[in-house]
C-alpha cells in the first residue's frame, strides 16, 4: 500500500478504531516519575492524534481533565539531578509513535516492577520516563522504516506539533534533555513580519477534539500548518489527509470536503539494512516456536537471555530537566517609535528654529542698516547740495578780489604778517580795524547766511 493511501485509509476510520489500532498508554509507558513522585498512571496523560505518529501522550497538559494539577506544576531546581517544571518553563513533553510491551514479557515486567522504587529514588526530582518499543508488533508503515519515539516540548496551552517541532529518540538509549527558556517577542502590525500573538487575530479557531471548551493557545507552528491546510483546500477543493488538526474557520466549511487523491507513482527497490536483519534474529513469542498456552510451559536460560536481549533492544529512557532557570528575552524593537520620532523631531526642529532665528535677526539687521544708510546718504547729499546751491559765486569772487587788495601792503598801515598772509579763519577772528581799513567796505563772510 502506498504511503498516501495508507494515511487516507487511517483518516477515514473512526477515532475509536484508530485508538484500537495504535498502541495504548500501558503498552508504551513502563515507568514515570516526576520530582520523586510516581506518575505511572494514565490519568496524568492527555491524548491527541497525529497522522504520522499515531497517538500522542501529553504530560502536564491543561487539556487533561483527569489531572487536577495539570498545567500548574512548578520547579525551582536545575540540573539533571532535579526535576522539570512545565509551568515555570511554559513547556511540556509528550511522546508519540511507539508501541507497548509484548504479552510474553510478563516475567520481565515483574522484574522491572520490583525494582521500580529503587529506580525512582535515583531519579527523584526530574521527569523521567521509561518506555518500551515493541518493534515486533510494529505493523508495516509506508511512511517510516525506523523505530523510536518523537518527543516534543511545548506550552501547556498548546497542542503538539510533532512534524514541525521535537526530535527523535532511538531505542536502547538514555536521553538526557536539558531545557532553556527563551522568550521571543516580535512586533505586531504594521511592523514586519506582522506577527500575531493570539488566534483572535487570525481566521482560524482550533479546538481540542476531546474537550472543545478549553481554549487552545496560539502556536506559530500550528498557525503556519493551518495556513497550508487552507491553501490546499482553497485551490484543490479537498482535504490533505496528512493533517489531523481540528479547527474552525469563520468563512469556510472544512470538514465537508473529501480527502485529496495525491498518490504519486514511484519505482523503487527495497533492501533491508543490517539493523532490520539483526532485529529479525531476536524475534520472540511464536516466532521463536514458543507456545505459552501449554500448562507445563518452561523457558530455558537461552530463552530468558533472548528475552532480556529483546527487552534491551526495545527499552528507551528519557530524562527532562532544566539546565538553567534564567529567562532569555529576545525582544524586537522598532527602529523608530512614536517617542523616538517626537524626540528626534524636537531636536531637529530646535536646531532649525535656532538657526532660523539667527538668520532672521541677521536679515532684519541687514535691512535696518540698509535703510538707515540709504536714508542717511540721501539726507546728507541733499543738505550738501542745498548749501552749495545757495552759495553766491560772484560774491565769492568779489570777496577774494577785495581781500587780495585789502591784504596788500600799504603805507602807514601796520604790517600784520611778515611773509605769508594769515588764513581766513585767523583773519575772521581779528578785530574789525585790522580787517576793515577806514574808507573800505566792511568784511563779509560769504559762508554765513
Amino acid at each position: 500500500m502506498r504511503g498516501m493511501e495508507f494515511v487516507t485509509a487511517i483518516r477515514n476510520l473512526p477515532t475509536a478504531m484508530i485508538y484500537r489500532l495504535t498502541n495504548s498508554w500501558d503498552d508504551l509507558i513502563w515507568d514515570c516519575s516526576y520530582q520523586g513522585q510516581d506518575c505511572t498512571d494514565e490519568k496524568y496523560f492527555a491524548l491527541t492524534l497525529s497522522s504520522d505518529y499515531g497517538i500522542c501522550f501529553m504530560f502536564n497538559s491543561k487539556f487533561n481533565a483527569h489531572d487536577s494539577i495539570a498545567g500548574t506544576r512548578k520547579s525551582s531546581l536545575t540540573g539533571s539531578e532535579y526535576g522539570v517544571s512545565n509551568r515555570s518553563a511554559g513547556r511540556i513533553p509528550y511522546l508519540a509513535d511507539a508501541c507497548g510491551p509484548h504479552p510474553y514479557f510478563f516475567t520481565e515486567i515483574c522484574a522491572i516492577s520490583q525494582s521500580k522504587r529503587k529506580f525512582q529514588e535515583q531519579t527523584a526530582g526530574r521527569l523521567s520516563l521509561t518506555m518500551y518499543l515493541d518493534q515486533d508488533d510494529y505493523m508495516s508503515n509506508p511512511l517510516s522504516q525506523s523505530a523510536g519515539v518523537r518527543l516534543t516540548v511545548h506550552s501547556v496551552e498548546e497542542l503538539p506539533s510533532p512534524n514541525e517541532e521535537g526530535f527523535y529518540l532511538q531505542p536502547t538509549s538514555h536521553a538526557s534533555i536539558a531545557l532553556k527558556m527563551v522568550n521571543i517577542s516580535r512586533l505586531p502590525e504594521p511592523y514586519q513580519p506582522s506577527c500575531f500573538s493570539s488566534w483572535g487575530q487570525t481566521y482560524y479557531s482550533p479546538f481540542y477534539p476531546f474537550n472543545d471548551t478549553i481554549p487552545v493557545g496560539y502556536s506559530v507552528a500550528q498557525c503556519n500548518r493551518l495556513c497550508e491546510i487552507m491553501a490546499s483546500d482553497y485551490y484543490c477543493k479537498c482535504r490533505n489527509p496528512i493533517y489531523m488538526d481540528y479547527f474552525q474557520r469563520f468563512d469556510f466549511e472544512y470538514y465537508v470536503l473529501p480527502f485529496c487523491d495525491i498518490t504519486t507513482e514511484i519505482r523503487s527497490v527495497r533492501h533491508p539494512n543490517f539493523a532490520q536483519q539483526s532485529s529479525l534474529v531476536a524475534k520472540l513469542g511464536t516466532s521463536l516456536g514458543l507456545d505459552t498456552s501449554k500448562p507445563n510451559f518452561a523457558i530455558s536460560e537461552d530463552d530468558i537471555q533472548r528475552y532480556l536481549d529483546t527487552v534491551q533492544k526495545n527499552l528507551l529512557k528519557a530524562d527532562v530537566y532544566f539546565q538553567t532557570l534564567n529567562l532569555n528575552v529576545i525582544e524586537q524593537q522598532p527602529k523608530r517609535d512614536i517617542k523616538n520620532l517626537i524626540s528626534d523631531l524636537g531636536g531637529i526642529l530646535g536646531i532649525y528654529l535656532g538657526l532660523c532665528l539667527i538668520v532672521l535677526i541677521e536679515i532684519f539687521e541687514f535691512l535696518f542698516l540698509l535703510a538707515y544708510n540709504t536714508a542717511l546718504y540721501f539726507c546728507c547729499s541733499l543738505g550738501a547740495i542745498r548749501r552749495v546751491a545757495v552759495e553766491n559765486p560772484q560774491a565769492r569772487r568779489d570777496f577774494l578780489s577785495k581781500r587780495s587788495r585789502s591784504l596788500s601792503p600799504r603805507q602807514n598801515h601796520p604790517r600784520l604778517y611778515n611773509q605769508y598772509p594769515p588764513p581766513i579763519k585767523q583773519l575772521a577772528g581779528l578785530p574789525p580795524e585790522y580787517t576793515n581799513p577806514p574808507g573800505k567796505y566792511p568784511y563779509m563772510n560769504p559762508f554765513t547766511f
